[in-house]
């Protein structure tokens, strides 16, 4: 047996050695903590990976948006040929008209000289779409395409007063006379006939303009369905869009030399105010709606299959 002070002497040396020693568990936590850290060549490679994968999926996730721009772009177009087949039917076969080549937007109560609401499409096929609302915002709706307003330099939100003249539009009627500064035109013209030609500059109720010449006045009333040739090629409605010069074509472009080489739409100002895209802007083509109803997407521009001669 331990006498007292052998006793005392033990337990303050194993007091010392616990002292000394530290739990191995302490010991442990330490290490896995250590090795749970990241060192900063793991975080960027980690980084890396990341931007490598973004670089992959973004143009894909880009080209999916357009595709789905591009497809509700068509359903919209086929809405107004749809609209236009109605009037139609209400209007003894012949095409809404006279009215202007441009399909503008925020039209409605427009009274700005030479450019009426009644002189353009969403006027005439507005009760089609059941559109009854004070402001023309539900026809407005369906004549925006996503991607060509997104391009254009102006914005809508109803800023345009009632005789403001140019305001930009996403959509073009095949509705051209060569003649003038219009440098490419159709056989007949004016498939939609041209209201500056036909009605007075005045107000609604519109008066018939007088004309000594037949011709004019007879090129200025719209057609019949029947007089137009080869409806199920000859476009009725596209995109718009106008090429700010005609030659060189430039390298790489989708378009081609022949008929029709400004565009969907001539007029210059259109280029210079920037109210519509100066290409074709759905993956390099455009939708067009032809005179039989059905709507196709064209990467190269045709022009028209009854040119003007």
């Amino acid at each position: 047996m331990m006498d007292g002070d052998q006793v005392i002497h033990s337990r303050l040396r194993f007091a010392m050695q616990a002292t000394s020693n530290p739990p191995a568990a302490s010991s442990s936590v330490g290490m896995n903590a250590a090795k749970a850290a990241f060192t900063l060549i793991e975080v960027l490679v980690v980084v890396a990976i990341i931007a490598l994968l973004l670089a992959v999926l973004l143009p894909s996730l880009t080209k999916a948006r357009e595709q789905s721009r591009r497809a509700v772009c068509a359903t919209q177009i086929k809405q107004f040929v749809n609209g236009m087949v109605m009037y139609g039917s209400d209007s003894r076969d012949s095409l809404p008209g006279p009215i202007h080549p441009a399909m503008e937007l925020e039209t409605f109560l427009k009274i700005a000289s030479y450019d009426y609401e009644e002189w353009h499409l969403p006027y005439l096929i507005r009760k089609y779409f059941t559109d009854k609302g004070r402001s023309g915002k539900a026809t407005d709706t369906v004549a925006k395409c996503p991607t060509a307003f997104a391009m254009s330099r102006n914005k809508l939100a109803n800023t345009y007063g009632r005789t403001d003249f140019e305001r930009p539009f996403s959509y073009a009627l095949n509705n051209w006379r060569k003649a003038g500064s219009v440098e490419f035109g159709t056989a007949p013209p004016w498939y939609f006939g041209f209201p500056d030609n036909f009605w007075e500059n005045t107000r609604a109720p519109f008066t018939q303009r007088p004309s000594t010449d037949p011709t004019f006045l007879k090129d200025a009333v719209p057609k019949k369905v029947q007089v137009v040739k080869q409806p199920g090629r000859e476009w009725a409605i596209a995109d718009a869009f106008r090429y700010p010069e005609l030659l060189p074509i430039p390298v790489g472009s989708t378009r081609r030399p022949g008929q029709w080489q400004r565009g969907t739409y001539q007029f210059s100002f259109v280029t210079t105010e920037g109210l519509i895209p100066d290409k074709p802007y759905h993956d390099g083509g455009a939708n067009y709606a032809m005179f039989d109803g059905h709507v196709e997407y064209q990467r190269n521009w045709l022009g028209t299959v009854n040119p003007a001669p």
